[in-house]
């Protein structure tokens, strides 16, 4: 059974064994003076030193052992501090670890407020002078039925349309960043979603090649049907697919070949968006995920470039990842991860 004293134990107990120690002295004195006496016994002289010497070294051993247990607290509380000060130290790189990713997201917020800002005095501010300017213009038509032409109005409702999805962007972007990407999750096979995409974007494949001599783009559904079930968000998901084809579509000549391609990798599907177009510089290829204004050069003012941000979002919210690979003159591929519930 093990001894534990506090400090002020300690001291009193080392003053009491140096008060024994004090008092055998004496004893000893004594009985050194009592052997001097013409009185003395033979007995009495013959244990006087051998009892004086075992109590000295009584006293000696207990004053070692209480040295000994003052130093094994000593140690103990030694060991102590320095947990204590591991701990904090532990705890200090952890706190500082937090506070940078609070100001790194504190940084990212503010910069996605200046996208959104610029947004809405620039991009929407645009097209509402435009529309104004337009209004007034055939306010200064005389007459109460005012003709207009159906191709400005369709000019005027594309701007705003445009502009309207680009602001449904940044405010989804916006709101997954604050409070992360919800997603509603239903059991569906990857070949229908793909191809709900496809229909999507058919209206946008049309647009974009109505004034072209060559055909549209060539879109195809290349995704396996035995593939499993996935349990995934069906909308956002054919958001992210919808997404990726239109880039193919808007940002190649027309005729190219867009195909969309899915594997099982063990408990994973790859899917892939390939196209045979004219391929992404690399400077641009470095950033297609982030939410920036960039100054490109030959344009005064900057611009927004969405990119792929919130597909990337909502690819990382169904625990899976995306990434892009592209070669110029030769095509593009973006491709992302999508875990298999079993």
């Amino acid at each position: 059974m093990s001894m534990t004293l506090s400090q002020p134990g300690i001291r009193s107990f080392l003053m009491g064994g140096g008060a024994i120690a004090l008092f055998c002295i004496l004893v000893v004195e004594v009985m050194v003076l009592s052997a001097s006496l013409p009185i003395r016994t033979s007995i009495f002289s013959a244990f006087t030193w051998p009892i004086a010497t075992l109590l000295l070294l009584s006293s000696l051993a207990v004053v070692l052992w209480m040295l000994n247990e003052q130093r094994r607290q000593n140690q103990h509380l030694h060991q102590q501090i320095q947990h204590l000060h591991l701990s904090l130290e532990s705890q200090v790189k952890t706190r500082t670890l937090e506070l940078q990713g609070s100001m790194a997201k504190v940084a990212e917020l503010s910069g996605l407020q200046d996208i959104l800002l610029y947004a809405i005095s620039h991009d929407l501010r645009t097209t509402v002078i435009g529309s104004l300017m337009v209004l007034n213009t055939l306010q200064d038509q005389t007459g109460e039925i005012i003709p207009v032409s159906r191709i400005l109005l369709q000019q005027m409702a594309k701007s705003c349309n445009i502009q309207l999805d680009r602001l449904n962007t940044l405010l989804d972007t916006y709101g997954n960043l604050l409070e992360g990407v919800k997603l509603h999750r239903e059991a569906i096979a990857l070949h229908t979603l793909v191809e709900q995409a496809i229909q999507t974007v058919r209206p946008v494949n049309a647009e974009v090649n109505s004034g072209s001599a060559h055909a549209p783009a060539e879109l195809i559904n290349q995704v396996p049907h035995h593939l499993p079930l996935l349990l995934v968000d069906s909308d956002k998901l054919t958001q992210v697919f919808a997404q990726a084809l239109s880039n193919a579509i808007k940002h190649n000549p027309p005729g190219v070949e867009v195909r969309v391609e899915a594997v099982t990798a063990g408990n994973l599907i790859r899917c892939r968006i390939v196209d045979n177009g004219r391929g992404i510089p690399a400077d641009t290829l470095e950033q297609i995920f982030d939410l920036k204004l960039k100054q490109q050069s030959g344009c005064r003012t900057p611009l927004i470039h969405l990119g792929l941000c919130l597909c990337k979002q909502i690819i990382t919210a169904h625990g899976g990842e995306m990434g892009i690979h592209s070669v110029p003159e030769v095509g593009t591929q973006v491709w992302f991860t999508l875990p298999i519930e079993r």
